[in-house]
């Protein structure tokens, strides 16, 4: 075999390896959050909190344009009640939209399918783990992928050993920098080129203004003020308010889980505001919130890897084919 010859058949070899393995899309739209190595917050941009050093991401990654739905949560949960030892009803495996007949049926609320979904820190890991096995349904696929769930312990001080997600996960919940860079982060903050932090998930440092879409709101945080009936809105009620990335509902909707501990009391963080809640202030991106990881609800949108450049491999392929000698 001659070098040319070499070069493509190791060339096609690690082609081949690259579209044997694609990171799926798992049924979801999402955002590439690139300029890895950014900086982290400075002083004067989290004029509350100035302390607060956040944002910063050593790797390209997308986060989902919008947060999972009641329906996509659904779909998990039910795939996993066979394999989960009787699953109650508890909100923490619920959330808001979704109930417990009382004879061992779950059921969606009407007219909640696409609403922003709701659960504990703990479901949805296990749903990422559902997710990157390839919605296998199979008791194992729901303990192991991206998170190993024989850590979900608690101590005795009430600290709990939740491990981050495991490498080579394909899908995870994202830490508290990996969300703050989709929701507040833009490479051109200052200018062409000058990168910082906004305080407010739409690219801007303005409040956002509550109300429905049609009257020219922004966010349905604080909305419950004017229509106290409502309860939640569909995702993407507002396509036209988003980060410089393309992420919509950073504001609204429900607040978001990350991976990230709260060092005070060992809680999981929470980015953002939800239905109903204080908008103007949990917006912010020097304000965020802890929770319990096993009995307190949350929404989520996931994290993931960054497709490999398929194209790219073939062209790369294509050029090493030696050219026969016509004469």
């Amino acid at each position: 075999m001659n070098h040319a010859s070499s070069t493509l058949a190791i060339s096609f070899g690690f082609a081949t390896a690259c579209l044997a393995q694609p990171v799926p899309d798992f049924g979801f739209n999402w955002r590439t959050i690139g300029a890895p190595g950014n900086r982290a917050t400075i002083p004067s941009e989290v004029p509350m909190w100035p302390e607060l050093q956040t944002g910063s991401v050593d790797h390209e990654y997308r986060l989902m344009r919008t947060e999972v739905t009641t329906e996509q949560y659904y779909e998990f949960l039910t795939a996993y009640i066979p394999f989960s030892g009787g699953l109650s009803g508890a909100i923490g495996n619920t959330g808001l939209w979704i109930y417990h007949d009382g004879m061992g049926g779950f059921h969606m609320f009407p007219g909640t399918n696409n609403w922003p979904a709701t659960a504990s820190w703990r479901m949805g890991a296990r749903m990422a783990n559902w997710l990157h096995n390839g919605k296998v349904n199979e008791a194992w696929a729901f303990e192991t992928g991206a998170y190993d769930t024989t850590t979900f312990t608690q101590n005795p001080d009430g600290t709990y050993n939740d491990a981050p997600h495991l490498p080579g996960a394909s899908i995870w919940i994202p830490s508290a920098d990996e969300l703050v860079k989709g929701h507040y982060y833009d490479p051109n903050r200052y200018g062409e080129g000058q990168s910082g932090y906004w305080l407010s998930p739409n690219g801007t440092n303005e409040e956002l203004l509550p109300g429905l879409p049609e009257n020219g709101g922004q966010t349905n945080a604080d909305l419950t003020i004017w229509y106290p009936d409502m309860r939640g809105m569909n995702v993407e009620s507002y396509p036209w308010v988003h980060s410089p990335w393309g992420v919509l509902d950073g504001s609204g909707g429900e607040r978001e889980w990350t991976e990230t501990w709260r060092p005070l009391d060992h809680r999981r963080w929470q980015v953002g505001s939800r239905f109903g809640s204080l908008g103007a202030l949990e917006d912010r991106l020097d304000y965020r919130l802890g929770w319990d990881p096993t009995t307190q609800i949350g929404g989520f949108r996931f994290a993931s890897d960054v497709p490999a450049p398929v194209a790219l491999w073939i062209f790369v392929v294509t050029g090493f084919v030696p050219r026969r000698n016509r004469s």
